[in-house]
């Protein structure tokens, strides 16, 4: 008895191993099919580390102006901001890269949403940009006029 148990055991485990595959000539797909992993490799670059410290400073002339800073030491950068009132919500979400270009100069990168929401009216408005420019250290950068509001952007050193 204790041989029979034995036997089913080993058949049972191996009946999940067994791959039945139907004639070439009939239009009938496999009954099981392998299905192996595929395993991606994740690869983690090294951020590309810039000569000193940077403070990006974001200005967005939405209803009584909004100004945010976010200090870089490396390349990218995001920086995403919810405010509201009883009026109305905006969110500003800004992203990208920085890149060394020359004396006192960056090679900026930028993604930019904005999102306003009107309260009062009952509207909503969602404004969106991507693209580069070239940044001097103390100058203001005019990075997009959307049709209503205006994003620059400041590049100080941090002291």
């Amino acid at each position: 008895m204790l041989k029979l148990r034995h036997a089913l055991l080993i058949l049972a485990a191996s009946v999940p191993c067994l791959l039945l595959i139907a004639d070439d000539d009939a239009d009938v797909p496999p009954v099981v099919q392998v299905v192996r992993p595929q395993f991606q490799r994740q690869v983690v670059r090294k951020p590309v580390i810039l000569e000193e410290p940077v403070r990006l400073e974001f200005a967005v002339d939405v209803g009584e102006g909004q100004r945010f800073d976010v200090v870089c030491v490396s390349e990218d950068y995001r920086i995403s901001v919810d405010m509201g009132n009883q009026d109305g919500e905006n969110h500003i979400e800004i992203s990208g890269t920085l890149q060394p270009h020359e004396e006192g100069r960056l090679f900026l990168t930028f993604d930019a949403t904005i999102h306003h929401a009107n309260l009062a009216e009952g509207s909503e408005v969602t404004f969106s940009a991507t693209g580069s420019t070239l940044v001097t250290v103390g100058e203001r950068a005019k990075l997009v006029t959307f049709p209503g509001p205006t994003l620059s952007v400041t590049l100080s050193h941090v002291e």
